[in-house]
């Protein structure tokens, strides 16, 4: 029973290190790298600029950022898809849902982007419809706003067989609507992106106003309805002259499967810094957000929505609170290792007592009986220490750190060996004395 109780001991704990040291191993993933590539819009769109406020906010936390400028949100997620960025800023209703997308995640939403829907001061239009048959800019290949404009334009019967729909970038368009080269343009842009005064200043320009900016929203689930208040771009000159109802998609922040979920972490901690004020569009702190969205929600996203950053984010620079983590990932296994053989040590150690206890009763019995052995009895006890020592010779195995006992027990046992030798020779002498005396008598 001994003897089992101590295989089951040590090879429950060698077991159970094994388990620990491959936890510890998958849970201590690779520190993340110093460098990443936002992919953006064009350099003239609000993508571009909030490319680079993420990085500088990252470079101060020592993180290298290269921004990738791009023809638009079609060409960023095909960028993200073949892993020439890490992340990208994408605009919502643009994701193929026929290509691959399992390798794409989401950071969540991070702004409105309007749809702004400029046409020529002398075309009167109240709805879409009424473009049918004219010049419209309806964006690159590959650009965010095309399909937006394709699918709205469609939804009121207007298709390039009976309209002609210009395939300009957002600079072309604005030229060729200000030389009057174009009846209409979409642009979907930030309020922020320099042009958009612009036009809205510009005499010859009318900004469309969407009547049914609800019917919208609630046919195409990635549109909301949002107001330009009266006056927002000059109070002075009163533009624009009334509220006008827009409709808008959201824009959210996409990565790969495989970048270092710390990286995440870091930049939904700067998304927050840059898009959680709040404007004319949306009330302080509604993004980042985890709604509006078109691919599954990074779990490291979720987690930082949730929970914000962890203590070692809190206290340190970005580098060092990742190696502390991993430090700390590596650390604990060790620390769970070192508590569970300390518990488990004082087990071991009654159990030797217990074993060496036993043989040293049979030990003490055979030693208290010597002087009062006979020859017969003698014999016998030296057999029964043959095989005691037989037993503590093959039949234990200890670690280094209790052979003493073991050798301790040897020692004795010898030295009961020898008492017993003695006596039975003492013994023999004596009957060899007997006999001589018989014979002399």
């Amino acid at each position: 029973m001994t003897e089992s109780f101590s295989r089951w001991l040590r090879y429950g704990f060698l077991t159970l290190i094994i388990i620990i040291v491959i936890g510890a191993v998958l849970a201590a993933r690779p520190l993340p790298p110093t460098s990443l590539k936002i992919g953006t819009g064009g350099v003239d769109g609000a993508y571009y600029q909030f490319a680079h406020d993420y990085r500088l906010l990252m470079e101060q936390e020592g993180i290298a950022v290269q921004v990738v400028p791009g023809a638009g949100s079609v060409e960023t997620l095909e960028s993200l898809r073949q892993g020439d960025i890490d992340f990208g800023f994408v605009q919502g209703g643009t994701l193929d849902e026929e290509a691959d997308n399992s390798q794409l995640m989401t950071l969540g939403s991070v702004f409105y982007e309007p749809i702004w829907v400029f046409h020529r001061v002398d075309v009167a239009a109240e709805r879409l419809s009424d473009f049918a048959g004219m010049r419209i800019a309806v964006g690159l290949e590959g650009s965010g706003v095309r399909p937006v404009a394709l699918d709205l334009l469609a939804a009121n019967g207007i298709t390039e067989e009976n309209t002609t729909l210009l395939e300009l970038s957002t600079s072309a368009a604005i030229e060729q609507i200000t030389l009057d080269r174009a009846d209409a343009a979409f642009f979907i842009v930030s309020p922020r992106a320099d042009f958009v005064l612009d036009l809205m200043t510009n005499p010859e320009l009318a900004l469309f106003d969407f009547p049914r900016a609800a019917a919208y929203s609630g046919r195409f689930s990635y549109l909301s309805s949002v107001t330009i208040p009266m006056g927002l771009f000059d109070l002075e000159t009163n533009v624009p002259p009334r509220n006008i109802r827009l409709l808008a998609v959201t824009a959210q922040l996409v990565t790969r499967t495989d970048v270092h979920p710390n990286l995440v972490r870091l930049m939904m901690r700067e998304a927050i810094k840059i898009h959680s004020g709040g404007n004319w569009m949306q009330p302080a702190g509604n993004f980042p957000s985890a709604e509006f969205v078109d691919l599954p929600l990074h779990d490291a996203a979720r987690s930082y929505l949730r929970e914000g950053d962890n203590w070692f984010e809190a206290n340190f620079p970005f580098v060092l609170a990742t190696f502390i983590d991993r430090l700390v990932v590596i650390a604990l296994p060790l620390f769970s290792i070192y508590t569970i053989f300390r518990a488990i040590l004082p087990i071991y150690s009654l159990n030797v007592q217990w074993q060496t206890t036993r043989w040293y009763t049979m030990l003490s019995s055979i030693d208290r009986h010597i002087d009062t052995m006979t020859l017969e009895e003698t014999e016998l006890a030296e057999q029964k220490l043959d095989q005691l020592a037989r037993q503590v010779t093959h039949r234990i195995t200890l670690p280094f750190l209790f052979m003493g006992a073991v050798y301790t027990l040897k020692i004795h046992i010898k030295l009961v060996k020898t008492r017993l030798e003695d006596h039975r020779e003492a013994l023999l002498r004596q009957a060899r004395a007997s006999a001589q005396t018989e014979v002399n008598l």
